[in-house]
């Protein structure tokens, strides 16, 4: 059986940090421009930070250089990544560092994605954490105080408000399509052009949509 716990790696701080300006709406953040100068931070920034492959390992959403608390009893402010030649974990945490719980908000701990050869996602678990204790990490296979189920999620959730990804990569399920109501919901209208919608898309055209 595979371990797999998380950790504070030390590649975290082998990467850079990126700050994107964000605004604050009743159902979910909107993006408004990528890469603001750190010395120009607005009341409401996106801070992103990269390991040394270029690849997003946590994101965090911030109001006045504090973690914003985006939805008190769903929200989920802080967002980190593991990953393995095969999956990508996806972690959750309020804004205080620690993992969202089952029994305070009935929302997972984690996802993991997993990736075929070709870096398309071929399944996803939802991983709930079920212990009244608050904590930083976890071990997910640990099934006293975890419980899985099959999600059918076709993209990574969160790398929407990553500029960088999996170095520049959206993995997704073989054959969606990013729809423009997605887009509309999660970006400014500046952001939603050709170009960009066609960044997101590489190499699933004519392909469904979502």
């Amino acid at each position: 059986m595979m371990i797999i716990m998380v950790f504070v790696c030390d590649f975290m701080s082998a990467g850079e940090e990126f700050y994107h300006l964000f605004r604050s709406t009743t159902s979910c953040p909107t993006v408004v421009r990528w890469n603001i100068d750190y010395n120009n931070r607005v009341d409401f920034y996106i801070k992103e930070k990269t390991d040394s492959l270029n690849r997003v390992v946590e994101i965090s959403f911030n109001h006045n250089q504090e973690i914003f608390d985006i939805w008190p009893m769903y929200g989920t402010p802080i967002i980190r990544y593991v990953y393995y030649e095969d999956r990508i974990l996806e972690y959750y945490y309020d804004k205080d560092g620690y993992l969202l719980s089952y029994l305070k908000c009935e929302c997972p701990c984690c996802r993991v994605y997993f990736l075929d050869d070709h870096e398309k996602i071929s399944k996803c678990e939802l991983v709930y954490y079920d212990g009244e204790d608050r904590l930083k990490n976890i071990d997910i296979s640990n099934k006293e105080i975890c419980r899985t189920k099959i999600e059918k999620e076709e993209y990574v959730i969160f790398y929407l408000y990553s500029y960088n990804k999996m170095n520049k990569v959206f993995p997704t399920a073989p054959g969606f399509l990013f729809d423009k109501e997605l887009l509309e919901l999660v970006y400014d209208n500046e952001l939603i052009n050709e170009e960009f919608s066609k960044s997101l898309n590489d190499n699933n055209s004519g392909q469904k949509s979502k």
